[in-house]
């Protein structure tokens, strides 16, 4: 299923017909798993999750560890576990309404290359810290202080 607009270019500039013609392809593909999910995950431009309540948020972590492959930029409405690893320097606000989401696409089609770097790098980073194998040797470190 995909989502799509008719445009009318008529009236509008060549930069504004490029910023409209990138906001068009939007595809629900459904429920994913295992390397089908990680390749989507790696070949999306921007992946949202706007949750309202979500206690950790692994579908954001996952989108973060896909950027290691040069291109996806992850959105969250960083809410509740999303607030304790997403942030300014590794991902985009998309909040949880329509208008929030639609800035936050508005934003993602100003960002620089620079700019996108920058996103992906922290979010890589951010993503490799908070694996299962380091968060247990986090949680044994903190257990042999006690």
């Amino acid at each position: 299923q995909s989502i799509s607009r008719k445009l009318d270019h008529s009236n509008l500039t060549p930069e504004e017909i490029e910023k409209e013609n990138a906001k068009k392809p939007i595809y629900y593909v459904g429920a994913k798993f295992g390397q089908d999910k990680a390749d989507i995950m790696a070949n999306a431009d921007l992946i949202f999750v706007p949750s309202k309540e979500e206690p950790f948020g692994l579908v954001a972590l996952e989108a973060m560890a896909a950027a290691q492959y040069g291109k996806t930029i992850v959105a969250t409405s960083r809410v509740q576990g999303l607030s304790e690893f997403a942030n300014t320097t590794n991902s985009l606000n998309c909040g949880t309404s329509i208008d929030e989401i639609n800035k936050c696409v508005d934003t993602f089609l100003s960002l620089t290359n620079e700019q996108k770097n920058y996103l992906r790098t922290n979010a890589v980073e951010k993503a490799n810290q908070l694996t299962w194998i380091q968060t247990s040797l986090n949680i044994q470190t903190i257990w042999n202080t006690i």
